[in-house]
């Protein structure tokens, strides 16, 4: 509500039929592709494990650097390297999984 509140949401006329097809839009998307990436996610538990399904997470930046050169944003050589980074980070953590406790 503070969020709505704040981006003037409750002044807009929702007579007008463009404003609530927009509202219903975002409404509709929000909702299918939460429930969508959930049950993705819960099946990907189940057939991967939870460790790894956890290590899914980090390729969000990998997803929103490619749309973002998609539509024409420039990608810098610190983009290149904080993907890099979390990169490693998967592979450290995938590698430490598999010689077990690693204690």
């Amino acid at each position: 509500g503070i969020v709505l509140w704040s981006q003037d949401f409750f002044s807009l006329d929702f007579s007008m039929d463009i404003v609530r097809w927009s509202v219903l839009n975002v409404v509709v998307l929000g909702i299918v592709g939460s429930a969508f990436a959930t049950v993705l996610f819960y099946a990907l538990v189940q057939k991967a494990g939870p460790l790894f399904a956890s290590l899914v997470t980090y390729g969000i930046p990998f997803v929103a650097l490619f749309w973002g050169a998609l539509v024409g944003e420039t990608i810098t050589i610190k983009d290149i390297a904080c993907l890099l980074v979390i990169l490693v980070g998967v592979f450290l953590t995938k590698l430490q999984g598999r010689r077990g406790d690693g204690r």
